[in-house]
């Protein structure tokens, strides 16, 4: 029986360490490949401000532009007056306080039999007609302000109703944008896409070649790095209905590819896998072929299964290596030569595995 051999492991540490590495390659991987794609983004989509000058009507815009500036001035007016307004509210108060002062001395003047002076009466005439004169100002600025925010109501009515058309007149130039941008995120994918899987598909060549060589865990490491960033990538420029039957497709030819492979290796075993199963089967006392108990030795009358075997060998009556038979032994369910002799040493070892484990011979 031809079995290839076992390659070195290493030490643990330097497992550990071969994994590390492997995972920030994957990292660095994915990293670098990101900025592959941030690149290609780079490049300049369509431009709905261009696209509004050239298919919105002017006629239309400059209305919308004198609109704001009248409305820009009557808001100003209406502040200007509104000041203006306050400051005149307060001259009347101030005017107002003088002349009940000045009506009050009066009033004591006449309870006193007495008049008042010159100056104060002629003071009292000149603030009531200021203060008559304000009023009047202040009806004035009331009457303004009023038709200044009527004028600004109107404005405002026909701002709005010219927004509304404008708004209406967007609408096939949005339609018009919103295309081009899907067309330009179409773009971007396959742009994406062209530099990606070229190189998705040389890493599952290689993974074919070389995933279960001494470079498998680089091989892992890139592909992975590779097969997450296509799937970024279509998740961010397909349509989710059309990235979820792509996925699910995907998905579903990776486990038909594994499931043949792993049907393949059971059928037809390579040398590593068939000598890993021996080893496995002979260690748990099992057939290799049928997994059938091996009941040989002290096991001859026992029964277990490859849970319980470990408290059955701490039994001392079954660990007593001096009872145990060391014969040639045939599987009595599938007729296969589990144990025979070996023809250099003439002790009985193990059929399936490659060497005696007395001697060292190992067949051809």
């Amino acid at each position: 029986m031809e079995m290839t051999n076992p390659k070195p492991r290493g030490p643990w540490f330097h497992r550990f360490l071969i994994w590390l590495f492997a995972i920030g390659v994957s990292v660095l991987s994915f990293w670098l490949l990101g900025y592959i794609v941030r690149d290609i983004d780079a490049i300049q989509g369509p431009d709905y401000q261009a696209m509004e000058s050239s298919m919105l009507d002017k006629a239309m815009v400059d209305r919308r532009e004198m609109l704001s500036d009248e409305i820009g001035n009557t808001q100003r007016s209406i502040a200007n007056l509104s000041e203006q307004q306050l400051l005149l509210k307060n001259t009347i108060n101030t005017s107002q306080q003088t002349m009940h002062q000045l009506l009050d001395l009066q009033r004591l003047s006449i309870e006193k039999g007495t008049q008042l002076s010159g100056e104060q009466d002629s003071a009292l005439t000149e603030n009531l007609d200021l203060f008559l004169a304000n009023q009047t100002q202040a009806q004035e600025f009331n009457a303004q302000l009023s038709e200044l925010n009527l004028k600004l109501q109107g404005l405002q009515a026909k701002a709005d109703d010219l927004e509304a058309e404008i708004n209406l007149a967007k609408q096939p130039i949005r339609e018009s944008f919103n295309a081009a941008l899907r067309d330009h995120r179409w773009r971007l994918g396959i742009y994406k896409l062209a530099v990606l899987l070229p190189l998705l598909l040389i890493s599952a060549l290689i993974f074919i070649r070389k995933s279960v060589g001494s470079y498998a865990p680089l091989v892992y490491a890139t592909g992975g790095a590779l097969a997450a960033r296509v799937l970024f990538v279509m998740h961010e420029h397909f349509p989710a209905i059309y990235f979820k039957y792509i996925l699910i497709v995907a998905s579903l030819v990776i486990a038909i590819a594994v499931l043949i492979r792993l049907l393949k290796t059971v059928a037809n075993p390579r040398g590593d896998w068939l000598l890993k199963q021996y080893r496995e089967a002979y260690t748990n006392f099992l057939c290799p072929i049928c997994e059938f108990p091996i009941r040989r030795g002290p096991l001859r009358y026992a029964s277990w299964t490859p849970r319980s075997l470990r408290r059955l060998m701490a039994r001392s009556s079954l660990s007593d290596s001096t009872t145990s038979e060391d014969k040639p032994y045939t599987c009595p369910s599938c007729s296969t030569e589990l144990f025979k002799t070996c023809p250099r040493c003439d002790e009985t070892r193990y059929a399936l595995l490659p060497a005696c484990d007395k001697c060292g011979a190992i067949e051809s």
